[in-house]
């Protein structure tokens, strides 16, 4: 079938950082969600970033503003935890599609030349919650 039927939801990743923006699609859609660190695309060297303090003070009130409905894995670092929520973003999409239809989105986005695609969790019951793991293991 056609991808965008498919595609449920989409937001553009920007102030808010990904854990907020994701927060308010899900308020929107009565549902929850899972997140799996592992598979977030991140630019490379912005965890030695954060590890050195190089964090905006946007990030750490979006951090503190995610811990209200944000359940994480003990494995998740705080230096992942904060750029789940950093507020200097690069403008990606965050796209909700059906779990049949996402590695075809993957896909199509990849032949597009997008620089980073991948389905980095799935959707759960909860309104609102999120689940942040490190790893699928």
């Amino acid at each position: 079938g056609e991808l965008g039927e498919a595609i449920h939801a989409a937001t553009d990743v920007s102030g808010f950082g990904l854990l907020g923006h994701l927060r308010n699609v899900l308020l929107a859609s009565g549902v929850g969600a899972r997140v799996v660190t592992d598979r977030v695309p991140v630019f490379e060297r912005v965890a030695e970033l954060i590890a050195r303090g190089a964090v905006p003070g946007g990030t750490t009130r979006n951090l503190a503003a995610a811990a209200r409905f944000t359940g994480y894995d003990a494995r998740v670092t705080d230096v992942a935890r904060t750029w789940l929520s950093d507020a200097q973003t690069s403008g990606g999409l965050l796209i909700a599609v059906a779990a049949d239809a996402a590695d075809r989105l993957v896909a199509a986005l990849e032949r597009e030349g997008t620089p980073a695609a991948a389905v980095i969790g799935n959707i759960t019951p909860g309104t609102g919650e999120v689940e942040v793991t490190a790893s699928d293991a």
